[in-house]
């Protein structure tokens, strides 16, 4: 989030945040407009090295692979922009 952030202070882009990035009201160049609605729904996943994980890593892999099963499954289209 920090370089998209550092993209939209410089004027390359504007850009849709999670809430939780959204800069403070009194940001002295950046503004933020909060969206209600639609629901925005967007596909995703997780990477991890191959190799030995520290253990916290591990764990939030091994919590996110056994949860797998409950997430819902969305057909992931190819960009094609």
């Amino acid at each position: 989030m920090t370089t998209l952030q550092g993209l939209v202070r410089q004027g390359l882009v504007v850009s849709a945040v999670p809430s939780p990035a959204m800069p403070a009201r009194d940001h002295p160049l950046l503004v933020s407009i909060p969206l209600n609605g639609p629901e925005v729904m967007r596909c995703g996943g997780s990477i991890k090295r191959r190799v030995w994980l520290p253990p916290l890593s591990n764990s939030v892999s091994s919590l996110l692979r056994s949860r797998r099963r409950h997430l819902p499954v969305v057909e992931a289209h190819a960009f094609q922009g």
